[in-house]
């Protein structure tokens, strides 16, 4: 993977831009969409989003947003102008593909995970994040926690957040529970069930730099390893996946951390995009006129 082949993607993405259903953005804007109970369906803040970030600059019925690859420590892009990384997951059918044409969504799941179980070599979290339709439906049993429970305890316990932090969190879930007892059973759960995996992430959590691909990441403060490493290595991946595509000829409309929204004139092409973002185990594939 070269710099100059990311560059090309991002000069791409960046002059291809992405294009904007503006009737029915107008509609979301006016308040005339309405739930079952006569509500508008659109929140204060999408609302915001939607007028300031994508109606203020639209340009022939597209946004431009500027993408920038390698733009933080750990390697990820960032974009900006707008940030479509915030757009409202209530209104992604507002993105539309070229007439003619679908859209593929593909994405990793659980995928920073998946990368730590890999780290880990622990065989029973690999087969979990690998093989499971839903890893932290698997994972919840072991915790004692539910599913929703289980994927904000597992991602804010990796990287680093303190037993208040936890509790916090889980608590704007369900307010009765006392979460302080139930956290430190679901971090003896982690210890107990997946030992391989605990041990390794506490051992990374001594380095004082990270290697990822051709790249060694300085540490300031200790919990910061086990998240720059997952996320540098996804990061990593990502790039190589673009890469690919535009060996191919395709580029994504919009990416995310570990998700990608490709424009492709059929079925075969999805099935393209889909092979070449098998990297961690189970994907979650969705062809249509819908950014999924």
């Amino acid at each position: 993977m070269r710099k100059s082949d990311l560059d090309v993607v991002a000069a791409e993405m960046n002059s291809r831009g992405i294009r904007i259903d503006e009737e029915a953005l107008g509609r979301a804007l006016s308040g005339s969409e309405e739930n079952e109970e006569g509500n508008p369906i659109i929140g204060l803040w999408a609302l915001k989003f939607l007028k300031r970030q994508i109606k203020e600059k639209l340009v022939s019925g597209k946004v431009f947003p500027t993408w920038k690859h390698s733009a933080s420590v750990t390697g990820r892009w960032s974009v900006s102008k707008p940030c479509i990384h915030q757009f409202p997951s209530d209104h992604r059918s507002l993105v539309i593909p070229t007439d003619g044409k679908l859209f593929v969504t593909i994405d990793w799941k659980a995928a920073d995970l998946t990368q730590l179980a890999l780290y880990s070599k622990d065989e029973k979290m690999i087969a979990i994040c690998m093989d499971s339709d839903d890893p932290y439906a698997d994972l919840a049993p072991y915790l004692e926690l539910t599913r929703d429970e289980a994927k904000i305890f597992v991602l804010m316990y990796l990287y680093g957040a303190g037993r208040y932090a936890l509790r916090k969190a889980l608590s704007a879930l369900e307010k009765d529970k006392s979460y302080y007892r139930i956290i430190e059973g679901a971090i003896a759960g982690i210890n107990l069930y997946f030992s391989e995996f605990s041990n390794k992430l506490s051992k990374l959590m001594d380095n004082k730099a990270v290697s990822v691909g051709n790249r060694n990441i300085g540490i300031s403060a200790p919990y910061k390893a086990v998240s720059y490493y997952a996320q540098a290595t996804v990061a990593e991946n990502l790039n190589s996946v673009l890469c690919q595509l535009k060996d191919n000829e395709q580029f994504p409309i919009l990416h995310y951390h570990d998700e990608v929204l490709v424009e492709v004139n059929d079925i075969s092409e999805a099935d393209i995009v889909a092979d070449k973002m098998a990297v961690y185990g189970q994907i979650r594939k969705s062809v249509g006129i819908i950014w999924a």
